[in-house]
C-alpha cells in the first residue's frame, strides 16, 4: 500500500476512533474538542487523497503560497533570523 494511501487510512481510522468517542462523551467541552479533532483529521485525510490522485502530480513551487517555498531567511523579509544559528560571536557585533 504506497504511503500516502496508508496515512489517508490513518486519518480516516483516528476520526472514526474520535466518533466512538464522540458517542460516549458526556461533558460539552469534550464534545467540542472531539468534534474538532474528527474534522480536522477527516480534512486532512481528503487533502492526502485529493493530492494522490492521478493527474494532480507534483505541484510547481510557483502555485505555492510564499510561506511553503523553500528560501533562505535573508532573501523572506518576513522571517526572523535566529540569533543562536549566527556563525561569529554576538556579543562582538
Amino acid at each position: 500500500m504506497p504511503l500516502k494511501q496508508r496515512l489517508a487510512t490513518y486519518y480516516r481510522a483516528a476520526a472514526a476512533r474520535g466518533r466512538r468517542l464522540l458517542a460516549e462523551a458526556t461533558t460539552p467541552w469534550l464534545k467540542e474538542h472531539l468534534g474538532a479533532e474528527i474534522a480536522r483529521h477527516e480534512q486532512i485525510a481528503e487533502e492526502i487523497e485529493r493530492a494522490s490522485e492521478p493527474g494532480v502530480g507534483a505541484a510547481s513551487t510557483q502555485d505555492e503560497p510564499p510561506q511553503f517555498q523553500a528560501e533562505p531567511p535573508a532573501d523572506n523579509p518576513g522571517v526572523r533570523r535566529n540569533p543562536f544559528l549566527e556563525t561569529g560571536d554576538a556579543r562582538t557585533g
